[in-house]
């Protein structure tokens, strides 16, 4: 169970139609294979029968007429005698179930040259085979049965099943969430360092401790009534190991729907417990490595919950505790079903009996139906994009099988058996009618139809036209005339720095000076000209590397560039440290005059520079409801990957996500005074300048940020498409220059 549970429980008006006319009767005789178990059941009011199929783990659920039919099919019988018995079955549906029987492989075959009965191979549409093989989204790796360990370990687990660990399981999980609201800020915090490189390991670590012991609790618990567990494996998705599964096939077994919600329940179950324990670890304990692993635990156990295993309209565990509360166990076979009906009556035109439900099940399912289709398609699109994002080129190959696969192989088979129809004459006229309809509308959707779509690009506030004073030199520092927040001139000196090597080679240049000049005036005195030529020569070059020497003597009086006010953190920390050449020290600027700088994607630059010179809304993140007008002063024309501004990333609990840098080399990391320069952004990214009016600055600080919202020009829909698709396919371009 868990992520997954692969039972092919239908019922008799669910199976697939066959291929014969329905007023063809079988000519096979079948019979009934003699291991298969049947177990009355019933849901609400409705009586049935559940089927075990021993051979291969399966298991069917029939109504009781369709159960009166098969009973009969004992090798004496034929088809149509065995109908007989079970008048509320017409011909079509007699016919079906000896399909469904056959390809299910329940009966066997009488073999009339050899006279003797032999078991079908299970008949699988080429068409979906190759689909299957297609569509790399969704892999499942089967690693065995562990119905022996899941044995061998309930005697000792069996006292974590009871009544009286789930009072303890309440007072941990609730404590637990109680610890996770009491220190919020913190945690979601601590979320900006979930996807960085480092936490990896830590979030796989935490993915297979959770994931174990979920599949684990689904083993134990069936066990616990007796069920037998047929396989466990690792769902991949885009090749990330995203989930297990536990083929717990037997829960169906169980005659009560209260044992079969606990199966369900108990992966469940045990993940919120270890989060309530991970979450007491991780309130109470320093930072390190067991801190990291409780948040991620608590981070996995949540997102894999709410998302996957308790959402019903995904056929995990939430699906089956819904079907098993409303007493509908094929909810999403019938939903299906459903949706069927809708495409081939109303799409395909096909004269078909619309199929009905008892009481409040028709809306439930109709319901369900719809919510399931519009969340499934969610989840592929949303894959789909993420594959064609990932594996560089390989996601568009991936992209592309997984489109083959769910769209082009269904469609073929459509048409394959479109063919065969002999309605098809009034199916396409009725499909040519429905595109021409769909082409009208839509050509008036993209041509007539106005949107100008909200955008919203992070900010921050820095200092206008600052400059940031950097080392000229390497060397010690000697001694700090300054402190943060002085008041300086242009010329001032605000550091002294002292580099003995310098000084030494001073002295060196000075000395060889001197010897040079005495053997040039000798020479000269001697009358050897090109003598003296050559040493004059010599005596220039050691006088230009003197004059360059004496520039970076110079240099080690760090002087202000410009007149403003000091912005440094931690100077006198700095006194006797040694710095190289390049190393930022401090920041002139004039606190009074802020300006605004803004990181806007590739996508939303041609709003931004047809808004420039206007004036835009501006929001603080600590005034979220204040809005502050700002005037685009100026878009710079190109792209950069350089981080605009620390506060704005994940680093520092922004939301502009980072990687490293491809070629950052240890010296550098070593020597870098912030941490984001050996970082990048993902993707490039254009910054635009933006000015405040005077009487909104006197509350803003340097480094906070906020966030900017404007107006897209208004297009229409089709040119909306039209610049989407030129951009994927110049993005798809750039992929390729890139890696060539």
């Amino acid at each position: 169970m868990g992520n997954d549970i692969t039972m092919a429980l239908l019922t008799l008006t669910e199976i697939p139609q066959p291929v014969a006319p329905a007023t063809q009767q079988p000519a096979l005789q079948i019979k009934l294979r003699d291991d298969l178990i049947f177990t009355f059941q019933s849901y609400g009011e409705r009586p049935c029968y559940l089927i075990e199929d021993p051979l291969y783990g399966n298991y069917f659920q029939i109504g009781l007429a369709e159960y009166t039919f098969i009973q009969q099919l004992d090798g004496h019988n034929s088809v149509a005698d065995a109908a007989k018995v079970a008048p509320e079955l017409d011909a079509t549906q007699i016919q079906q179930i000896s399909y469904w029987l056959i390809q299910s492989q329940l009966v066997y075959i009488w073999n009339v040259e050899q006279r003797n009965w032999f078991l079908p191979h299970a008949p699988r549409d080429p068409m979906q085979k190759w689909a299957g093989r297609l569509n790399a989204l969704f892999i499942k790796i089967p690693l065995g049965s562990p119905d022996y360990w899941l044995e061998q370990l309930l005697p000792y687990t069996r006292w974590l099943l009871g009544w009286a660990f789930f009072v303890l399981w309440l007072l941990i999980c609730g404590s637990g969430f109680y610890l996770v609201m009491a220190n919020i800020d913190h945690f979601i915090h601590s979320a900006s360092s979930l996807l960085l490189p480092h936490n990896a390991l830590w979030l796989l670590l935490a993915w297979i401790i959770v994931k174990v012991l979920h599949e684990t609790a689904h083993g134990l618990v069936c066990k616990k009534y007796g069920g037998h567990i047929h396989q466990a494996g690792i769902m991949l998705i885009l090749f990330a190991p995203i989930g297990a599964y536990m083929n717990a096939n037997a829960s169906w077994r169980l005659t009560s729907r209260w044992q079969r919600i606990h199966v369900s329940l108990a992966g469940m179950y045990a993940e919120l417990f270890v989060a309530g324990i991970a979450a007491w670890i991780w309130a109470y304990s320093d930072t390190g490595a067991l801190n990291y692993l409780s948040y991620n635990i608590v981070i996995i156990t949540s997102i894999s919950t709410l998302l996957f295993n308790a959402n019903p309209l995904m056929r995990f565990d939430g699906y089956y505790i819904l079907s098993d509360l409303l007493n509908i166990p094929n909810l999403y076979i019938s939903g299906q079903r459903y949706i069927r009906y809708l495409n081939q009556r109303y799409i395909q035109g096909r004269k078909i009996t619309r199929p009905t439900w008892t009481g409040k099940r028709t809306t439930i399912i109709k319901g369900y139906a719809f919510a399931s289709l519009i969340w499934r398609w969610l989840v592929v699109i949303g894959l789909l994009i993420a594959a064609n994002h990932l594996f560089y080129g390989a996601g568009v190959i991936l992209a592309t099988m997984a489109g083959i696969s769910m769209l082009a192989l269904p469609l073929a088979r459509f048409f394959i058996g479109l063919y065969k129809d002999t309605n098809r004459g009034a199916i396409l006229r009725h499909l040519s009618l429905l595109l021409l309809i769909f082409s009208l509308f839509s050509g008036l959707l993209l041509t007539q139809v106005y949107w100008s779509r909200t955008i919203t690009v992070p900010a921050v506030f820095d200092y206008a036209d600052a400059q940031t004073i950097r080392t000229e030199t390497a060397g010690f520092i000697k001694k700090i005339y300054i402190k943060s927040g002085d008041n300086v001139m242009t010329g001032d000196i605000l550091l002294t720095l002292d580099n003995p090597d310098l000084y030494q080679e001073q002295r060196d240049l000075q000395l060889q000076i001197q010897t040079r000049e005495l053997r040039r005036q000798h020479a000269t005195t001697q009358g050897q000209l090109s003598d003296a030529q050559g040493e004059n020569e010599k005596l220039q070059d050691l006088q230009h590397q003197l004059q360059e020497k004496n520039l970076q003597i110079t240099a080690l009086n760090i002087k202000a560039t410009q007149t403003g006010t000091i912005i440094a953190t931690e100077l006198d920390n700095l006194l006797g440290v040694y710095l190289q050449r390049g190393t930022e020290i401090l920041t002139l600027a004039n606190p009074q005059q802020l300006e605004v700088k803004a990181s806007i994607p590739q996508m939303d630059i041609d709003a931004f520079r047809a808004n420039e010179g206007q004036s835009v809304h501006l929001y603080r993140h600590s005034q979220p409801s204040h809005a502050m007008n700002a005037t685009l002063t100026r878009v710079n024309p190109s792209a950069t990957q350089t981080i605009l501004h620390p506060a704005l990333t994940v680093l520092a609990g922004g939301e502009l996500p980072v990687k490293p840098k491809a070629q950052q080399t240890e010296h550098k990391q070593q020597n870098s005074t912030d941490n984001s320069e050996n970082y990048e952004y993902l993707t490039p990214r254009f910054t635009a300048t933006l000015t405040l009016p005077p009487d909104e600055q006197h509350t803003i600080y340097a480094g906070e940020t906020a966030f900017v919202t404007l107006k897209s020009p208004a297009q229409t829909l089709g040119e909306i498409l039209w610049i989407g698709i030129e951009r994927y396919i110049k993005r798809l371009q750039s992929r390729a220059s890139n890696q060539g």
